[in-house]
């Protein structure tokens, strides 16, 4: 089945309801009132209506916790009451109904350009990626397809069959595109990097380019860009992961992100503990942490940065990896596989905690206290 083909399949179950923007009432990230009739939201719909109403999250996540608990949603509410009452502007909720969850939260108007406005539309993508595909005699393929929000989001990939060695063993790479396509946006392609690991098959993004294509993007162009990419080994995209992976094989994991990483491993694939330990281990060095006397659940974010563990970052991306890439007891959609893939590929390319620590730091004592007399005035 194609990616447009899925995206007519998901539709199917999805229905449109424009109601007033003042209507809307946040209650918390995955849910809302509309109307006073309580429903439930994805993360895709709250991020819309923070669109629409003009903030960024990290301002609704500043007011919730340091200011007022539950003020962030409350400002919200009121820019939404504010903008649906001054303008009379209404907005569509795309509703699942298998689940009655609203799956995006999109302004009338731009509801009814659809993807005659900024976005490309899923046939010209559709067409654009076949053809790439049917141009290079099976060299390329399509992977990791993934439709949601009622089919008005899809990701996948576009691999390309051409290994190429980076002087580790087991790490030969082939390069790659990560589209994620909106049908009320534009389309994001970025660049990732294909693990070629015979034993388990595991793939890691390392983003070094984003592109956008848009309703007005020229086919032809496209076309010469992404096979320019794929198929013309880039230097520099080589040198970058075969120094990160280099690094990630010597940097031992914060608390912070163990934590994080554990986390998002234990709430995607549920059922794989023991997957899950054999790569992260059996958290034997927080003994170390008891029998100093430190409670690293009473610990603040900056200092879980600062407490280091013994589990290796590169064993940890493998971990990730390799359930993002296979399924084993937990069942789990390909749109949440294709998140920790990608958070794989982002650890990978970022700086880890332990590169600002403070080693070996000398034992200084604290001076006493002296008063010193104040001068007269």
């Amino acid at each position: 089945m194609t990616v447009e083909q899925q995206l007519i399949e998901a539709r199917k179950t999805v229905s449109a309801l424009p109601v007033p923007a003042n209507s809307l009432k946040i209650i918390s990230r995955s849910s809302m009132e509309v109307s006073g009739k309580r429903v439930k939201i994805t993360k895709e719909a709250f991020k819309d209506i923070l669109s629409f109403a003009g903030l960024a999250n990290r301002t609704v996540e500043h007011i919730n916790r340091s200011l007022v608990d539950g003020g962030g949603f409350a400002l919200v509410k009121q820019l939404m009451k504010a903008i649906g009452s001054k303008r009379g502007e209404k907005v569509v909720l795309y509703i699942d109904e298998s689940n009655l969850t609203v799956e995006r939260v999109v302004p009338e108007s731009q509801a009814a350009a659809g993807e005659s406005g900024h976005s490309i539309s899923a046939t010209a993508l559709g067409d654009l990626v076949g053809d790439v595909i049917e141009k290079n005699n099976g060299l390329v393929r399509l992977t990791n397809t993934s439709v949601s929000h009622g089919g008005t989001k899809a990701q996948f990939n576009l691999v390309v069959d051409n290994p190429t060695s980076i002087g580790m063993k087991g790490e030969d790479i082939s390069f790659g595109k990560t589209f994620t396509w909106d049908a009320f946006n534009v389309t994001k392609v970025e660049d990732f990097i294909n693990r070629l690991v015979c034993e388990n098959g595991m793939t890691a993004l390392v983003g070094t380019k984003t592109s956008y294509m848009s309703a007005g993007t020229d086919p032809a162009e496209w076309y010469q860009e992404l096979y320019r990419d794929l198929f013309v080994p880039q230097q520099e995209k080589i040198e970058r992961y075969a120094e990160r992976v280099a690094v990630a094989k010597k940097t031992a994991l914060s608390a912070l992100e163990y934590g994080r990483i554990k986390h998002l491993l234990q709430t995607t694939f549920p059922e794989d503990d023991a997957r899950i330990t054999r790569y992260l281990g059996n958290e034997d060095w927080k003994l170390q942490y008891a029998k100093a006397g430190t409670v690293l659940e009473s610990l603040t974010v900056p200092q879980l940065r600062n407490c280091p563990t013994s589990v290796n970052a590169w064993q940890a991306i493998n971990c990730m990896t390799d359930m993002a890439s296979h399924t084993y007891a937990s069942r789990t959609t390909p749109a949440r596989k294709h998140a920790v893939q990608k958070e794989a590929g982002r650890l990978l390319g970022s700086e880890w905690d332990s590169h600002s620590w403070v080693l070996n730091t000398p034992k200084i004592p604290v001076l006493e206290y002296e008063e010193v007399a104040v001068a007269a005035r």
